[in-house]
């Protein structure tokens, strides 16, 4: 987008999300890279004031995209200039910190050869709890082997 129309929208729950703007129709907005802004009250020696945060609206979606009821919205307002280069600023870091998540995920991806069934040591380990416990049983012990499953209860 080339004129990104940058808002803050005030929810009935209270909360205050700055984002652009996508598509507005008679009942919803669409909005993206969502921000949401908390506000802290700190005191100090010299009286109280507020420490202010921002940090994405829904950390577990798949996208940055959000459609909003406007039966949820008590108002929508231009967002002050002054802090579009600060909303850019927090929506460029967590572009990176998703994308630096997927890489470090694809770089310690395991594979079968890292796995318990792949580690010699602990496939020996495990073999040898299993014949300990098969091989402690008495007459008076009922041992149960449930089938696909290794556990014997």
């Amino acid at each position: 987008m080339n004129e990104e129309h940058f808002i803050l929208v005030k929810l009935i729950s209270g909360e205050q999300v700055m984002a652009i703007l996508e598509q507005e129709t008679g009942t919803d907005i669409d909005i993206v890279f969502p921000m949401l802004i908390r506000l802290f009250p700190q005191f100090d020696g010299n009286g109280s004031r507020e420490h202010v945060t921002a940090t994405p609206f829904s950390h577990f979606a798949e996208d940055a995209h959000l459609t909003i009821n406007k039966n949820s919205i008590i108002f929508v307002k231009n967002l002050n200039p002054a802090m579009v280069p600060h909303y850019l600023r927090l929506v460029a870091q967590e572009n990176d910190r998703v994308f630096l998540n997927q890489d470090k995920q694809e770089k310690t991806k395991l594979t079968w050869g890292d796995t318990a069934a792949g580690n010699k040591q602990i496939n020996d380990k495990l073999k040898k709890l299993a014949e300990a416990i098969a091989g402690d049983s008495t007459e008076e012990e009922i041992k149960v082997l449930i089938e696909g499953n290794d556990t014997v209860h």
